[in-house]
């Protein structure tokens, strides 16, 4: 349940990143694309977990809950580490080529 809701929180300030980058010169659709995509896996993880256990699936122990709370910080600054690489090759893309959008 927290990769889940870390991962829709963070894709919801991708998504308003990308609604006020008017010209797209950030590429924050790359940014929706790897938070909703990993928030959609997470769901579906979920939603096996409490077929198979019930609600005892949602039971965390504070261990558990620190796991997870390390794999969603990790999986978002893989995220950001990708999006800068994204963004630099854009930038070089410019700069070598500048009639190129």
């Amino acid at each position: 349940m927290i990769l889940v809701m870390f991962m829709l929180i963070s894709g919801l300030l991708a998504t308003v990143g990308y609604v006020l980058d008017k010209s797209g010169k950030y590429s924050f659709s790359a940014l929706c694309y790897m938070f909703y995509g990993s928030c959609l896996m997470w769901v579906v993880d979920l939603v096996a977990g409490l077929r198979e256990e019930g609600t005892a699936a949602l039971a965390l122990t504070g261990e558990e809950a620190l796991d997870d709370i390390l794999l969603s910080l990790s999986v978002i600054l893989l995220a950001l580490t990708v999006w800068a690489v994204i963004l630099t090759a854009g930038a070089l893309r410019r700069s070598r080529c500048p009639g190129a959008a």
